[in-house]
């Protein structure tokens, strides 16, 4: 037992020997950070970022208008390009005095601002829809408080969760989706309102029954979006059926 345990004991002392001769710092942990969450009614945090024209961007800047904020990375070749494509959705429906678009990378490292700047100019992100980066320790912080898990395989590919975000007027968190497929009518409505502005009750009706099936169930809110549609759909069809045999019922008793 006593050389049996030699091998270990002389490993254990290489392993000293080495943590000392690095000056005793072990990498750092990126997840070792203690980062608190936002929740409903919170601020982001005051992070210092750059746009797609190399200019610094905050979100102070945006006080007064209700803001919608994405996550994606320009190497994304699967859910970052449609979530980027609903972006420009978005951007056709609001008032461009009253909402502004966020989409903030998951990837600083690799995002400079060149590279977002070709990615806007691509997509045609302009205006109040801004693309932003910075020092990677400083977004990635942001990103997780945001609650947007990112874990790099290996192959330069990122896995990420979807997040989106929704900022009242006075720069507050008011509303989540945390899904994929998610409806850029629907968001819009849900925006609007959170805005203190007129919206589409059906809209927004459909935003919530659509986030609640899709927090119940799991899945895409594309999915849960047509398990709404399909409900709403039966309803319309046992009213249609029930509205007939009134009628009917109305004929024949006329009748008789």
């Amino acid at each position: 037992m006593k050389y049996a345990m030699a091998p270990r004991v002389l490993l254990c002392t290489l392993a000293l020997a080495a943590f000392a001769a690095l000056g005793g710092q072990a990498s750092a942990n990126p997840f070792d950070e203690s980062v608190r969450p936002v929740r409903p009614g919170d601020r982001l945090p005051d992070t210092a970022f750059v746009d797609q024209y190399d200019r610094r961007f905050s979100f102070d800047r945006l006080h007064g208008r209700a803001v919608i904020v994405g996550f994606i990375f320009t190497h994304c070749k699967d859910e970052c390009p449609l979530i980027t494509q609903r972006f420009g959705q978005l951007d056709r429906m609001l008032d461009p005095r009253r909402y502004a678009l966020v989409e903030v990378s998951i990837d600083p490292a690799r995002d400079t601002p060149a590279v977002i700047g070709q990615y806007a100019r691509m997509h045609g992100i302009q205006g109040r829809w801004h693309i932003i980066t910075g020092d990677p320790d400083e977004v990635m912080s942001f990103v997780r408080s945001a609650g947007v898990s990112v874990i790099a395989n290996g192959n330069g590919d990122i896995i990420h969760n979807a997040k989106l975000l929704i900022l009242d007027t006075d720069g507050r968190l008011a509303d989540t989706v945390e899904a994929t497929g998610w409806n850029p009518v629907d968001v819009a409505a849900q925006t609007e309102h959170d805005a203190g502005v007129s919206s589409s009750w059906f809209g927004r009706m459909d935003f919530a029954l659509t986030g609640a099936i899709a927090a119940l169930c799991g899945g895409s809110y594309q999915t849960a979006s047509g398990i709404v549609d399909l409900v709403a759909a039966l309803f319309a069809i046992g009213g249609g059926l029930l509205a007939l045999a009134w009628v009917g019922r109305r004929i024949f008793a006329q009748g008789g």
